[in-house]
């Protein structure tokens, strides 16, 4: 008994000791170094100090885990604090508590300091947080340039897979669920106003039946009535929400017959069947227009460089990307569609083969080029020739981490913030037109997905397979976030992004202006940046010469303040 209780006190002066240390090194503190301070030979000796070496390190861990919640806490208030939105469902990241806030309400932001006498009794009289008064915001001026319209926004979402159909259209909240994907941020849903969709299998499909094509041999009829069961009836409740939805359909695979491996998983299109190919894709175009859902644009191929997964998936090089291109632009146009053909549709990191791309397709032929934020960054792509026609960047997922446990990792204050800068207002910044995360919707497995497939995506929301409340991601509020910003994009004439003094990501802080032909300007701020600041709107009354670039013949509003 005696032996236990000096163990145990033993223990607390240790803890006592390794609080003081790290209120004295902060982000400097080491395990080493405290290990180091706390040997006899650099400390006044005490028998009870010397524990073994494995508890230390234990005692360790658990601080840091309590600093690391302490401080998911504290950007969580500070996140609630910048955006207030609120909506349905499960609400990350403040719960069902957050019902009761309105739009615009502050949340409290108090930092806890805690003082230390050494000569004041053990552990057990824990020091009390005192609050201290946050630092004056920093001003931050934007001078709005009227006169200087960009790009026609689209708008922001997410892709919608078969799995992410399926968890919705199987949920009994499923109106709750689409009520929060696709209403605008102000009726509380996060504004998604373009989403992708496959076109046959990608990886995330339902296993079983498993990954399919909407031909499977070269004697079959073209069939997309696996589609129509849920991917159709799912994104006709979408656009009853979304009116103005835009829709991008992407291939992760021609089908197998016509490929060189002869499956869906790996290979490429065999040169033979490229007419074949081009009339399936029109095929495809047109199944989803007769069922009200007409494709604004097709990718030639998801990931045309990535051949080797254990999913549907298929190589396709510049030159073939380009035959395909001309076959196709001018298939659809004889069709009388005017469904755009974008190119690439891989990753900022492969800009040179986006390059070679435009430079090997006629002019024409490829109406812009699709992005992947998986490596690089928008800056290191989205320039040169590649700026020269319209950037769509279709897709991003999060990793690891479902909602909550991003929440209570304290990660998820960083995921808005890359997603912001990576995905929706950054690439925006420099003449994007849609930013798309990847499945809107999956489950708590992270799936439905193929046997192969990632395991480790997740999605804008969350939806449980027992039918409880669902979950907002992270990156849910970014897009709720971004699409702010093109709330008003009903309007015939669209949201057009205009330029301001702060077009880049000077002192963390990134800022997207937006109007439309009628008069509304929206302006949608990130703080990534560890101080607060007070932003001050200014309109610059000089219109700069040669203003307003149009786009695919849509003028630029003329706009004043």
């Amino acid at each position: 008994m005696l032996a236990a209780a000096a163990a145990a006190e033993g223990e607390a002066v240790v803890y006592e000791h390794l609080e003081r240390y790290l209120e004295r090194n902060g982000e400097e503190a080491t395990f080493e170094g405290w290990i180091a301070q706390l040997h006899p030979e650099n400390v006044r000796v005490d028998d009870r100090l010397l524990l073994p070496a494995s508890r230390h390190a234990t005692l360790w861990k658990e601080q840091r885990r309590r600093a690391a919640a302490a401080r998911g806490k504290e950007s969580r208030a500070e996140f609630i604090a910048c955006t207030g939105l609120k909506g349905r469902g499960r609400l990350w990241p403040c719960g069902p508590r957050a019902l009761a806030e309105e739009p615009g309400t502050a949340v409290a932001h108090i930092t806890a300091e805690a003082s230390y006498d050494p000569d004041e009794p053990g552990p057990s009289e824990a020091p009390q947080p005192r609050a201290v008064a946050p630092p004056e915001p920093r001003e931050v001026v934007v001078t709005v340039l009227p006169g200087e319209a960009r790009q026609r926004l689209l708008g922001f979402g997410g892709s919608m897979t078969e799995a992410s159909a399926a968890v919705i259209m199987g949920s009994p909240r499923r109106e709750q669920v689409l009520d929060d994907l696709f209403l605008p941020p102000a009726a509380g849903g996060a504004g998604v106003s373009v989403v992708r969709v496959p076109i046959g299998a990608s990886d995330f499909a339902l296993e079983p039946p498993g990954a399919y094509s909407y031909r499977d041999s070269e004697a079959a009829p073209f069939d997309a009535s696996r589609d129509e069961a849920l991917l159709v009836p799912c994104l006709q409740a979408a656009k009853r929400r979304c009116p103005h939805l835009t829709l991008i359909g992407s291939p992760w695979s021609a089908p197998g017959w016509m490929k060189s491996s002869g499956s869906l998983v790996g290979g490429s299109l065999r040169p033979a069947m490229l007419p074949q190919y081009c009339r399936y894709l029109l095929q495809a175009v047109l199944f989803w227009q007769s069922h009200g859902l007409p494709l604004h644009a097709v990718t030639l191929q998801n990931e045309p460089f990535h051949g080797w997964a254990k999913y549907p998936c298929m190589t396709l090089d510049e030159g073939q990307q380009a035959r395909l291109a001309a076959l196709l632009s001018r298939l659809l146009r004889a069709n009388g569609l005017a469904t755009r053909v974008l190119g690439h549709d891989h990753n900022y990191s492969l800009v040179k083969r986006a390059e070679a791309l435009l430079a090997a397709a006629s002019p024409g032929d490829i109406d812009g080029t699709a992005w992947h934020a998986y490596q690089g960054r928008p800056a290191d792509a989205l320039h040169g020739a590649v700026a020269s026609l319209p950037v769509y960047v279709t897709e991003q997922t999060a990793h690891t981490h479902r909602p909550r446990e991003a929440e209570e990792k304290g990660t998820a204050a960083g995921s808005v913030a890359w997603a912001v800068r990576n995905v929706l207002v950054g690439p925006a910044l420099l003449g994007a037109v849609c930013g798309l995360q990847w499945n809107l919707a999956l489950d708590e497995t992270c799936g439905p997905v193929l046997r192969g497939g990632p395991t480790n995506c997740r999605g804008l929301v969350e939806v449980p397979s027992g039918g409880g409340p669902h979950e907002r991601s992270p990156e849910w509020y970014g897009v709720a976030h971004a699409s702010a910003a093109v709330a008003a994009a009903t309007e015939a004439a669209g949201c057009w992004r205009v330029a301001s003094s702060r077009d880049c990501e000077a002192e963390k802080v990134t800022v997207l202006v937006t109007a439309t032909a009628g008069g509304r300007w929206s302006v949608v701020a990130h703080n990534g940046g560890g101080a607060p600041v007070r932003l001050r709107i200014a309109f610059d009354q000089a219109p700069a010469e040669g203003a307003g670039e149009e786009e695919e013949g849509a003028e630029a509003p003329e706009l004043t303040s």
